[in-house]
């Protein structure tokens, strides 16, 4: 956490339809800062999500080391 209560949290994980099929992968950046008048109270500051799909499927999950978002920070 930077000292003006700025955090960045990045996910990823695996996108499927309704029928359980596995159609791709997700990576989501969300800045988040603390509102300094409440102990526990986040506002989102901004949001990066990244889609790609693939045809011949996933092959295993995707691990938060291997996420091209990482880089850009």
């Amino acid at each position: 956490m930077e000292v003006h209560g700025l955090v960045l949290i990045l996910c990823c994980g695996t996108l499927h339809t309704h029928e359980s099929v596995s159609v791709g992968v997700f990576e989501s950046v969300f800045g988040l800062m603390r509102d300094p008048f409440s102990d526990n109270n986040w506002k989102i500051k901004n949001i990066k999500m990244q889609l790609q799909s693939s045809a011949i499927g996933i092959q295993k999950a995707p691990e938060l080391t291997q996420c091209s978002s990482l880089v850009q920070f």
